[in-house]
C-alpha cells in the first residue's frame, strides 16, 4: 500500500497571529472589499491569466486582487493588466517565504488556478495549504492534486475553464457566509493536515515493513 502524504508541514503560528495584519493597510484595502489573492510563479501553466480572464468579466463586483510573485508573465500583468484593472489590481513582485504569511492573511479569497501540461501537472499547491492555514477560501482547478489539498476547505472548477471560474469567483464574491463558512472548514482541515505536527503524526502512523535481501 501507498500513502500519499506532504513532504513537508507548516508553522501554524505564522498564519494564525491574531495581531492586526498590516498589509491590507498598507495595500490600502477597505474592509468590506474582498481581496483576491494569487501567489506562485508567474508561469502560463500556472493559470494567473486565466484568473485575471474571468475578472475582467466580473468587473461589475467590488473586488481587488493581489498578484504576488515573478516570471515570465510579469510584463503582461503589469502592462495589459495593469491598464484594464487600474487601482483594482496590485502587483509585488516575490518576496522572502517568511513574510508570505502576512499576505495570506489579508486575502479574502486565494485562487490556484493551474492546468496541466504535457510535461507538468500540480503535485501539491503549498500555496494552498498556506492560504488555508490562514483561514483563506480558496479556489482551484480540477488540476493534479489540487482538489484534494483543498478538500473541504474551499471549491473547485473545471481545468482552464474560464467560464467555470467565473461561476465560482462569483459565487463567492456574492456570498460572504459563504466565505466565512469555508474559511473555517480550511483553517481546520489545514490544521488537521498540514502543520509540522499533522505531517510528522501522519508520518509516525506509518507501518514500517524492512525486506533484507539474502547474502551472496
Amino acid at each position: 500500500r501507498t500513502a500519499v502524504l506532504p513532504q513537508l508541514g507548516l508553522n501554524p503560528d505564522s498564519y494564525l497571529n491574531p495581531q492586526t495584519n498590516p498589509i491590507r493597510n498598507e495595500l490600502l484595502i477597505p474592509a468590506d472589499i474582498p481581496l483576491i489573492g494569487f501567489v506562485g510563479r508567474l508561469i502560463p501553466e500556472k493559470g494567473v491569466s486565466l484568473l485575471l480572464e474571468a475578472l475582467h468579466r466580473l468587473q461589475y463586483l467590488e473586488w481587488r486582487v493581489l498578484i504576488l510573485g515573478s516570471g515570465p508573465l510579469e510584463s503582461e500583468i503589469t502592462g495589459k493588466w495593469q491598464e484594464t484593472f487600474g487601482d483594482r489590481l496590485i502587483y509585488r513582485k516575490a518576496v522572502p517565504h517568511a513574510e508570505v504569511p502576512a499576505y495570506m492573511r489579508a486575502m479574502d479569497i486565494f485562487v490556484l488556478p493551474s492546468y496541466a501540461t504535457p510535461a507538468w501537472k500540480e503535485q501539491f499547491g503549498l500555496v494552498l495549504a498556506e492560504a488555508m492555514l490562514a483561514g483563506v477560501p480558496c479556489i482551484g482547478s480540477f488540476s493534479g492534486a489540487i482538489p484534494d489539498v483543498i478538500g473541504p476547505g474551499g471549491l473547485v472548477f473545471k481545468e482552464k475553464d474560464v467560464d467555470d471560474l467565473v461561476r465560482t469567483l462569483e459565487r463567492l464574491l456574492v456570498d460572504l457566509s459563504l466565505r466565512k463558512a469555508l474559511a473555517e472548514d480550511a483553517q481546520r482541515f489545514a490544521l488537521q493536515n498540514y502543520t509540522h505536527a499533522a505531517v510528522a503524526a501522519a508520518y509516525m502512523k506509518l507501518p514500517i515493513s524492512v525486506e533484507i535481501a539474502p547474502s551472496g
